[in-house]
């Protein structure tokens, strides 16, 4: 299924591949020297699969009518159904199962995104996508659609200008003015009596003092208004945010706190509910509303975590580190970590070149990784270090190009496996 994915026999494999296995009869099982292909497997390739999709004459037909989101506008979508029946009609895959499993790698790639409130690919109705930088991927906030918009209102403006102007009615007659009265007479004005001395006008405070007092929380992100910055411009919440800006948030009520207090939180809760001995944790999807609820909790910075369910905050918790605007490792020590992806004492000295905040998360995350890579823990989460690497791959490292990111999938997971084996040499500063 995947070349960075444990031996199918491995009892780490996932168990959806371990299912996999025993449905089907694979002739190289039973007759290592066979060399004629399987009837009932076919590989599944999505470096190869990923063109088809995207070929504009052949490849999946999106939907041309706008789609709206939480305020924005999205077209060139397409639902999890529409792509089921595609890969099953081009014979890309054997069954549903293999086509859900495209759909999967297809979303943990990022190579496509949702548009709505389903986060997890079911291959249904309800459940609607968009390929990555398709047009209206990005929300209105963006520059790319800041951009956009500008061009269309002088267009919009002179179309409505071009409309010829309406028939005006022809004026209706007017009527002879009345006669005027005569005008009435004027009492004589009465005793004017002297004016009052005025009062001293108090001293008026400027408005930029007034404005720097103000604090304006709002559902899902946080705005400040203060005297350097009086237009009242919104600063993202702890997701979809730098580092730097995720701690710079944090300073006044945790100044001490030298990592995002989102991540200390997430991880011991994780803890007391049981995460750690929850078959399939980080791997089985949480409930998306409950998942939604927690990110609008912590941009509202109420940091209580009420959830009892495990894969819903670690949902929250995959969520938070993909919607980091960096990645921890910065993209340019991308190259140097693929080639360093097979031996420990590269990758650890590429991180000893990265910030000191990345640094901090990074040792902090694969710590808590290793603790839940432990063999007892794995005898019951069938999640190993090599499946806990894949999951959070895409947190540490991040390509601009999709296809190159495709390919690299194997090396970008080797990478994040070697940080949390060795995690120990990680340094703090």
């Amino acid at each position: 299924l995947t070349t960075a994915s444990s031996p199918l026999t491995s009892p780490y494999a996932d168990p959806a591949a371990q299912r996999w296995l025993k449905e089907r009869v694979h002739p190289y099982i039973d007759n290592p020297v066979l060399a004629t292909a399987p009837t009932t497997t076919k590989k599944i390739s999505i470096p190869l699969i990923l063109p088809r999709l995207l070929d504009p004459e052949t490849g999946l037909q999106t939907e041309k009518k706008m789609r709206k989101f939480k305020g924005d506008k999205y077209t060139d979508c397409f639902t999890g159904k529409q792509l089921i029946n595609f890969l099953l009609e081009k014979n890309l895959v054997l069954n549903r199962e293999d086509a859900l499993l495209v759909g999967a790698l297809l979303l943990q790639q990022q190579e496509i995104v949702p548009v709505g409130k389903d986060m997890d690919f079911k291959g249904k109705k309800t459940d609607v996508w968009q390929f990555k930088g398709a047009a209206g991927a990005v929300p209105k906030d963006s520059p790319k659609i800041r951009d956009s918009n500008k061009i269309r209102e002088p267009k919009q403006k002179a179309e409505k200008e071009q409309k010829p102007p309406k028939e005006q009615k022809p004026p209706k007659e007017q009527k002879p003015p009345k006669e005027a009265k005569p005008p009435k007479e004027q009492k004589p004005p009465k005793e004017q009596k002297a004016p009052k001395e005025p009062k001293p006008a108090k001293e008026q405070k400027p408005k930029e003092l007034k404005q720097s007092k103000k604090k304006l929380v709002k559902s899902g992100s946080t705005t400040l208004v203060s005297s350097a910055n009086s237009n009242g411009v919104k600063k993202a919440g702890i997701f979809d945010s730098t580092l730097d800006e995720v701690m710079a948030m944090q300073s006044a009520e945790h100044p001490t706190l030298q990592i995002p207090i989102i991540l200390q939180i997430l991880c011991d809760a994780l803890v007391e509910v049981g995460g750690f001995k929850t078959e399939g944790i980080f791997r089985i999807p949480g409930n998306t509303e409950e998942v939604q609820r927690l990110r609008d909790q912590f941009n509202e910075k109420q940091y209580v975590v009420e959830a009892k369910d495990p894969h819903d905050i670690a949902g929250c918790l995959k969520l938070w580190f993909r919607s980091l605007h960096d990645p921890l490792i910065p993209t340019e020590f991308y190259d140097a970590c693929i080639k360093s992806s097979n031996e420990s004492v590269g990758c650890i000295e590429i991180v000893r070149q990265i910030p000191v905040i990345n640094r901090r998360v990074v040792k902090y995350i694969t710590a808590f990784l290793q603790r839940l890579a432990e063999p007892d823990n794995v005898a019951v989460t069938f999640m190993g270090l090599e499946n806990l690497a894949m999951v959070f791959a895409p947190g540490f490292l991040r390509c601009k190009d999709p296809m190159t990111m495709m390919l690299n999938a194997t090396y970008e997971g080797n990478f994040v496996q070697h940080l949390i084996a060795c995690h120990e040499q990680i340094p703090n500063e």
